[in-house]
């Protein structure tokens, strides 16, 4: 009988040791997925970041582009505008001298 509490003790000392070991295995596991997690996470930012940056960029470059179209147009228009004043404004003039003594 004794012979079979001492192989009971045994089997439960191994079992304890290696709940032990599986526990500290564990903690290394854990301690591990979290030092990855933080570093896929700084990746993720830091290349989040620098994606921002880039459409940022893109953004800027369009909008540039587009307000030096609008800018040649404006000044096409102005200039359309100057030239029809430049022939026409004689004829203009008298076309409002010309409405405003009927009234």
């Amino acid at each position: 009988m004794e012979h079979l509490i001492n192989k009971i003790s045994e089997i439960e000392a191994a079992a304890s040791s290696v709940i032990n070991g599986m526990d500290e295995k564990k903690s290394g596991i854990a301690e591990k997925i979290k030092k990855e997690r933080a570093e896929f996470d700084r990746d993720l930012e830091k290349e989040t970041d620098h994606h921002i940056q880039q459409l940022r960029q893109e953004m800027k470059l369009d909008l540039e582009e587009k307000l030096k179209e609008q800018r040649n147009e404006a000044a096409q228009t102005l200039s359309l505008l100057d030239n029809v004043y430049q022939t026409c404004h004689n004829a203009l003039a008298a076309s409002i001298f010309d409405q405003i003594i009927k009234e």
